[in-house]
């Protein structure tokens, strides 16, 4: 590990295969300077920039790494200290995991194992922590691998069980909710196009994403990837106080400064479990055990956030959400919305 820059007033972190951009707006939001690295879906990269009002640097992550190890690109003087060491606080992303997906199993898988590449990465930049997350534990030496199930953090609810790598320096966030899907009658996992954009955009806690002046079918697959954003926030404040930062927005605390392994999931490290074995909760890898997504007894857990929540503009239930209307040239078409235009729209 390399030690990175702490004059900085706002933690920088280095994001990778980043899609639409939910995981970076949460760590956006949460007080960090996110420098987008790498996203090869030229839609999500749209996407991306409508969002969050950024441009990726490169298409490919052998890319970044290759400029990361020559130190050649205007990114790496824009963000070098001295030789190949890089001014990042800690490092980012979802890389695609279709290699390990189930679904390799009738179809090949359209991306790589992309593991080497990420350590790679870990390797030729500086960084203080990092945190991935997957369908699956990533195989990166010295990690630990933390399983969430996005139902246990905001409403409505929706089981989707992921699992994040992360340095064993990081304090996993605490989930607000417990019980199983049935307890909290979860809606089943955004994937696919098995919601529309409106539903889906709900259920991955940032309405304001539906507006985005995109195709249904592409914010439908942009949607799918995404990491819901009231997970990612929870992570982005979770990772702040692990590092000793400041208390945010006034609160005294976090429920991510406190560990429940039944709560968050099983914490391994590479000494004990691999990579890839099933979790304690008797699901098989990347999927959430039957009638349960794992949750605790979080009794005495008061539940506050200490950032608005995308999910505060939501109905109690998506139900009643129709397909969208169809986005129609000239008048009356939406215009794109800012990026502060749509945090604002989750907030109100």
């Amino acid at each position: 590990m390399q030690a990175a820059n702490t004059s900085r007033s706002r933690p920088r972190v280095l994001s990778i295969c980043t899609g639409m951009g939910l995981l970076d707006r949460a760590f956006m939001d949460a007080g960090f300077e996110v420098v987008a690295g790498c996203e090869i879906d030229h839609e999500k990269r749209a996407m991306y920039h409508a969002l969050n009002g950024e441009r990726v640097l490169y298409f490919d992550l052998k890319d970044l790494v290759l400029s990361a190890k020559l130190g050649v690109g205007e990114w790496c003087n824009d963000y070098r200290i001295r030789g190949h060491e890089y001014d990042f606080d800690g490092i980012i992303g979802g890389p695609s995991c279709q290699s390990h997906s189930k679904l390799r199993a009738i179809r090949d898988p359209k991306f790589p194992d992309l593991t080497p590449l990420v350590n790679d990465l870990l390797h030729a930049t500086g960084w203080k922590w990092y945190c991935f997350e997957n369908a699956v534990p990533i195989d990166i030496p010295g990690a630990a691998h933390t399983r969430c199930n996005a139902m246990h953090y905001y409403q409505p609810h929706q089981s989707r069980v992921r699992w994040f790598t992360h340095s064993p320096n990081i304090t996993p966030p605490r989930p607000i909710y417990s019980g199983s899907v049935d307890d909290l009658m979860a809606y089943s996992v955004v994937a696919g196009r098995i919601y529309g954009p409106k539903r889906g955009a709900r259920l991955q806690g940032y309405p304001a994403a539906s507006e985005l002046p995109f195709p249904c079918v592409q914010l439908q697959h942009g949607l799918a990837d995404a990491v819901p954003y009231p997970l990612a926030m929870a992570w982005a404040v979770s990772i702040r106080e692990s590092m000793a930062a400041e208390p945010i927005d006034g609160t005294t605390g976090h429920p991510g400064a406190r560990r429940d392994d039944e709560d968050q999931g099983e914490l391994l490290d590479d000494g004990d479990d691999g990579p890839g074995d099933s979790d304690h909760d008797g699901g098989a890898e990347g999927e959430p055990p039957d009638g349960d997504g794992g949750g605790g007894d979080v009794s005495g857990q008061s539940g506050e956030w200490p950032f608005p929540r995308g999910e505060q503009t939501m109905a109690t239930s998506p139900e009643s959400d129709e397909k969208p209307a169809a986005k129609t040239k000239g008048k009356g078409r939406r215009k794109p919305q800012t990026p502060e235009e749509a945090l604002a729209a989750t907030q109100a």
